[in-house]
């Protein structure tokens, strides 16, 4: 009826009001979406421009509204069902939301077979979006898309090229914001490839992933700083760049200078003062990062516990292990025990 039209457009304005305001939070943000799409479920006459910043937000709640990956899944399903004639890049980000919401979900990060079917559906996505076109919509789509595939697929042999084609996009369209993630994006699909190089024991290939990372690494903070990025992507690229120079130091040991420049990219972030009790989580993340690849520095070089005594991390080991994401506190544990240094594990 035309009460309840004009209803569920009031509604609309007072979400969009939301979305667009700065003051409220991801979780208050995910419950009205949630609430709407239960009130007034999927109509006909569906915008796909409001759609898509609902589930953007849907998407940007995940860690904070435990619900929220799950109406995800449900909404982007259901409207994929219907198929009420969308535009080529709204379809395509209904798989890709989709998908990252069903990853999320699942937690079958190591499932390979579930990873090359999350893959290849948006590969699919991919494939409706023409890049030729003029249009800031498929375009915009097919460089997000392509970014979540170089994210989460660093092995794929054709992320180079779809990097290459992503940063074209992005820069026709004078999103700076989109260069700097996908330059970040490709820079760590090399730091994880040179990793797996070094681990299967390609010395050589790894120390040419690894340099060709750290040049990667610099374009990416450059272009990074120059945005509204977060610091935490500021830490994670110095991070990074510290990890490998850590790697290469045990390819090519006879080069002091790798351990030094290690050393100077942790102690940089370390003088940051960083407070290892922010809510922010990603924060958090990068510091404990930080202080794991010191701990390993401090134990390669005991002159570095000069400045940052082993004390301190220990300290902050003990307080805050627990609260550490599993492969940082195994590296934590790792050392601990390699190095018999009787901690609380």
């Amino acid at each position: 009826s035309e009460i309840k039209r004009i209803d569920r457009e009031f509604e609309v304005v007072d979400i969009l009001r939301s979305l667009m305001d700065g003051g409220d939070c991801l979780v208050d943000k995910g419950k009205k979406i949630e609430k709407f799409f239960r009130r007034w479920e999927y109509w006909p006459q569906i915008d796909v421009d409001i759609v898509y910043l609902m589930l953007r937000s849907l998407y940007n709640a995940r860690f904070d509204l435990t619900t929220a990956p799950f109406s995800l899944k449900k909404i982007s399903e259901k409207l994929l069902e219907i198929d009420n004639e969308y535009p080529p890049w709204f379809k395509a980000e209904l798989i890709h939301y989709q998908q990252l919401a069903h990853l999320f979900i699942a937690h079958d990060s190591n499932d390979t077979e579930k990873r090359q079917n999350f893959f290849n559906s948006l590969r699919t996505a991919l494939e409706l979006l023409e890049t030729e076109t003029d249009s800031p919509t498929e375009l915009a789509s097919f460089s997000r898309i392509a970014t979540t595939i170089i994210n989460g697929d660093p092995y794929s042999q054709d992320i180079y090229e779809l990097a290459d084609k992503a940063i074209e996009i992005k820069s026709r369209l004078f999103d700076t914001e989109g260069v700097a993630i996908t330059r970040g994006a490709i820079a760590r699909a090399s730091f994880f490839a040179g990793e797996r190089l070094f681990k299967d024991g390609k010395k050589a290939e790894a120390q040419e992933s690894f340099n060709t990372f750290l040049i990667r690494a610099d374009e990416w903070k450059s272009e990074s700083q120059g945005t509204s990025a977060p610091l935490s992507v500021l830490v994670m690229a110095d991070n990074l760049k510290a990890q490998a120079f850590v790697y290469l130091s045990q390819i090519e040991p006879e080069n002091v200078g790798n351990i030094k420049n290690a050393f100077s990219l942790i102690k940089s972030v370390m003088e940051m003062n960083l407070d290892p009790d922010t809510n922010d989580m990603n924060l958090f993340r990068q510091f404990a990062s930080a202080k794991a690849i010191l701990f390993e520095l401090q134990l390669l070089d005991k002159k570095l516990t000069k400045e940052f005594p082993l004390k301190g991390t220990q300290q902050f080991y003990e307080r805050f292990g627990a609260d550490l994401e599993p492969f940082l506190k195994n590296k934590f544990t790792k050392l601990i025990k390699s190095y018999k240094l009787g901690w609380n594990i």
